[in-house]
């Protein structure tokens, strides 16, 4: 029998009845929900959120793009039940709750519970909808951490570290392939929807049309690759950075300084489990490098020569220096993190 927290709809045992543990947990989490309405008024806000829940410690994820901090997130949130807050709106809020859904198993009482305070708001995902669930999630688990879900940089994040309480951590992977990423997830959701949000803009900003997109992709990828890139603003060390100073030694210095926590893609499960001192359930995997058709078809000719021009010489030298110093593969070799700590 697997432990995967799945929405228990194929072969879920029948449903249990709500007993009093479930009773009381309801209470509980209508409570929770409304002490969040009355100090926060439905508007969410980091740092008043945060506020909230002061007495927990906070798990701060620099999420760097194509990093696959996604699978991450999830683990943060519905393995280790860290409370999560939303950076900014929108599918943050969504993914908040989505997350928080998933740290129950599908069918389970725990489960319904935190899926009938969502399904309380006729509007999806809304503000109101992540307060319900946050307070649902709160009342179940009781959590000990809290984490700040989004794309944000570590000089955002640093003020709201408390030294000698709180964690940093990221995860990394070469430049070049962060931006190999890049450009095939652009091309594979235009291609797939050119009406999404995120493909619309970007359609607009290059001032290019869906049908000489897919012709690019077809034609002349290496210059649809450098059209991409030009609407690209991506710095590995300017993600790192604790200041505007992006230079490899100023950086290095912030990670000691901070004592930040950094694994390699792929070994971001191995050093959560090293850190936290759990097993992780393996439910969230790395999807955002599959494709097919036209975009399978762009990806195979997608070459590192035609990349390399947009890298910057800062990242560069912050990668090698990661590698040299040994962060890179540490976690994989079951480093723990007090000998991590010595490597900084």
């Amino acid at each position: 029998m697997t432990n995967q927290r799945g929405d228990g709809s194929a072969g879920a045992a029948a449903p249990r009845p709500e007993g009093p543990r479930i009773r009381r947990k309801r209470a509980n989490a209508e409570r929770e929900y409304a002490r969040l309405r009355r100090q926060l008024l439905v508007r969410v806000y980091p740092r008043r959120l945060l506020s909230v829940y002061d007495n927990l410690q906070r798990v701060l994820f620099v999420h760097i793009p194509k990093c696959g901090g996604t699978s991450l997130r999830g683990n943060l949130v519905s393995d280790l039940r860290c409370l999560p807050v939303p950076a900014n709106r929108g599918f943050v809020v969504e993914q908040c709750v989505t997350f928080m859904r998933r740290s129950a198993e599908g069918g389970t009482p725990q489960r319904k519970l935190l899926e009938s305070f969502t399904d309380m708001d006729t509007q999806g995902y809304s503000v109101p909808g992540y307060l319900r669930t946050l307070g649902a999630f709160h009342a179940l688990w009781r959590p000990t951490r809290t984490t700040l879900l989004g794309h944000q940089p570590a000089r955002t994040l640093k003020r709201y570290f408390r030294p000698q309480r709180d964690l940093l951590l990221s995860v990394v992977r070469d430049p070049i392939d962060v931006l190999r990423s890049m450009v095939n997830y652009r091309v594979f959701h235009t291609l797939l929807n050119a009406h999404r949000e995120d493909s619309r803009f970007l359609l607009k900003s290059m001032r290019m049309s869906e049908q000489h997109f897919r012709k690019l992709a077809s034609d002349d990828p290496r210059q649809l690759t450098r059209a991409l890139l030009t609407e690209v603003d991506f710095s590995l060390a300017g993600y790192l950075a604790m200041d505007k100073r992006t230079d490899c030694d100023t950086v290095w210095q912030g990670l000691r300084q901070h004592q930040v926590i950094l694994c390699h893609i792929d070994e971001q499960q191995a050093m959560l489990e090293q850190v936290f001192g759990i097993k992780l359930s393996g439910q969230f995997l790395n999807t955002s490098d599959e494709r097919d058709g036209l975009a399978a078809t762009f990806a195979g000719a997608l070459q590192d020569d035609w990349l390399l021009e947009h890298v910057d010489k800062d990242s560069v030298a912050l990668y090698q220096r990661l590698s040299d110093k040994g962060v890179l593969g540490f976690w994989r070799q079951g480093g723990n993190l007090s000998d991590y700590r010595a490597l900084l």
